[in-house]
């Protein structure tokens, strides 16, 4: 699924994550994440498959040799930080759990499809 108006460009995403506790009470995740679009307007997911990397070998310096480290994963993951995901500002935060809640008087956009 292409979103042709996003093609080659990079977005500031706000992801939002619902969990509903024992309780029954929801509790609301969000964080900032960059989403990158080919030229067709296609996710590149790229981004993604890397961050998998991080979680199968982790990020943190590796020991070579007793005085060598290698802290090649502490940096690539500090740059894939830096390039994929944002600290959104606290009144952002709020209008996306306002809308997830149903109370926000406006509607944050969503990434859609353009219409045929």
């Amino acid at each position: 699924m292409a979103l042709p108006q996003y093609a080659g460009t990079r977005q500031k995403v706000v992801e939002a994550v619902v969990l509903i506790g024992a309780r029954g009470v929801p509790k609301i995740e969000a964080s900032g994440t960059v989403y990158s679009f080919d030229a067709n307007g296609c996710l590149d997911v790229s981004a993604s498959a890397e961050a998998v990397t991080f979680l199968v070998s982790g990020t943190r310096p590796q020991k070579l040799q007793d005085n060598v480290i290698d802290l090649g994963p502490v940096v690539r993951h500090r740059r894939w930080e830096r390039d994929n995901t944002w600290l959104p500002p606290g009144d952002v935060i709020r209008k996306v759990i306002a809308d997830i809640r149903g109370t926000a008087s406006t509607k944050i956009p969503t990434l859609k499809p353009e219409a045929k």
